[in-house]
């Protein structure tokens, strides 16, 4: 199977090494990656990308990728699922998992089948609101729930993907730790569980140390022989 895949970058994100090394490995399999044309609202956006899959691709099927998803071993299973529909289970900024319900669909990494897209038909996604146009009453994940589930297509909820997030941390009283989603300063948060967000003390230091292993990756080599590096007036002296 020979997929398009196609990396939605949104609002407020920031590059992401970890997606940028998978999608390389893709194309380099054969597979077609490209960025979506963005546009606004992401309805719009995503049924732009689907019919240009349609009309320009010759590839088996649509890989949907959020620009902020981090690949893990179990994410590959989507590619090669038997099924017209799949998709990997993630959680959202808010720090809850996304459409954790029953027969439901999240578009963060959503593979769909040609012969899928064709029986759906447009529009593919669409975003709902009220009557006065000021509240969103349905995402496009929903809408696009609702449109298999109408037409009979089974969606398979494959393996997991990660999810990059800005979070806060705080201690707390027994001199652990926690951390909440950056989502919940702001003025649209909603009730949130802390016993979702906590996480045990030792969890810290190993943060630190793939911290510091990645730092050890990204710092440049010297080879044999060469001049010791200069670090820059912003690095200090």
């Amino acid at each position: 199977m020979r997929l398009t895949i196609i990396r939605f970058a949104h609002k407020r994100e920031w590059d992401n090494p970890f997606l940028a090394r998978w999608l390389r490995k893709r194309e380099a399999e054969g597979h077609l990656v490209r960025d979506a044309n963005w546009a606004v609202p992401l309805d719009l956006c995503r049924n732009k990308e689907v019919a240009r899959f349609l009309a320009l691709d010759d590839t088996d099927a649509i890989l949907m990728v959020d620009a902020d998803m981090v690949p893990l071993p179990e994410t590959d299973e989507v590619l090669w699922a038997d099924a017209p529909v799949a998709w990997c289970p993630y959680v959202g900024q808010s720090g809850r998992p996304e459409h954790p319900e029953p027969g439901a669909v999240a578009c963060g990494f959503l593979r769909i089948s040609r012969e899928a897209v064709e029986k759906i038909g447009e529009p593919w996604f669409k975003f709902v609101l009220d009557e006065k146009c000021r509240m969103k009453e349905m995402c496009e994940c929903a809408w696009f729930s609702g449109r298999i589930r109408d037409l009979g297509i089974a969606a398979a909820r494959l393996g997991r993907v990660g999810h990059l997030a800005r979070v806060v941390l705080l201690p707390t009283d027994d001199g652990g730790a926690c951390f909440k989603p950056e989502y919940l300063f702001s003025d649209s948060a909603v009730p949130y569980d802390e016993r979702q967000s906590r996480i045990v003390q030792d969890a810290l230091p190993g943060l630190q140390r793939f911290s510091e292993r990645l730092e050890a990756r990204c710092r440049p080599r010297r080879t044999a022989g060469a001049a010791p590096l200069r670090r820059g007036p912003l690095a200090g002296t």
